[in-house]
């Protein structure tokens, strides 16, 4: 089993590693997925909110989500 890098709430940034419609964006974790991989609500640029599911290394952790703990 993977071990656990993101909380579902946690805000993260997609880096340098994330594709490229990913990189420097900032988003909730709001789902884990298999292999350590989360589910990511963007906020939104123009418009509506997107979701991409990006690997761990993909992204680095902003803020904790206190209440998760």
């Amino acid at each position: 089993m993977a071990k656990v890098k993101f909380q579902v709430g946690d805000k993260v940034r997609a880096n340098e590693k994330a594709p490229g419609d990913y990189e420097g964006r900032d988003g909730v974790v709001t789902d884990r997925a298999p292999k350590s991989q989360y589910q990511v609500e963007f906020v939104p640029m123009t418009g509506n909110a997107s979701f991409g599911c990006l690997d761990s290394w993909q992204l680095d952790l902003v803020e904790r989500n206190m209440q998760s703990l």
